[in-house]
């Protein structure tokens, strides 16, 4: 959670601010063949779609 998903619960974000929680982090631990964008171990953010 950020604090766009404070403003959206309370009904202070201006505009639409889609789905709480949307966002994810984490650090990858494995990948599959022929995957040549991202390593073990590198640290990666992103967001989920509704």
């Amino acid at each position: 959670m950020n604090f766009r998903d404070v403003l959206n619960a309370l009904g202070m974000y201006p505009g639409e601010a889609g789905p709480l929680g949307s966002e994810c982090a984490g650090v990858v631990t494995a990948t599959g063949e022929g995957v040549t964008g991202f390593a073990v171990g590198d640290e990666i953010t992103g967001t989920v779609g509704a």
